[in-house]
């Protein structure tokens, strides 16, 4: 049985790791690169574990600006 994976992890041209996952429709991409494989992997189950409880907040909720 294949193992089943929230969101998706890509190595980088620099070797670095970069995780993302779809949410509402909408691609979220981790603000960080990981070094390790399993190190994006984790970063994605605590993502879930936050939809999952109702604790995720949106990155992108910080970029409103003053104008706004």
């Amino acid at each position: 049985m294949a193992k089943r994976h929230f969101g998706s992890v890509r190595r980088l041209p620099s070797g670095r790791y970069q995780a993302s996952y779809r949410h509402e429709g909408l691609r979220q991409i981790a603000g960080q690169t990981f070094v390790t494989k399993e190190d994006a992997f984790a970063h994605l189950s605590s993502i879930e574990t936050d939809l999952r409880r109702g604790t995720w907040l949106d990155p992108s909720a910080g970029k409103v600006t003053l104008g706004a």
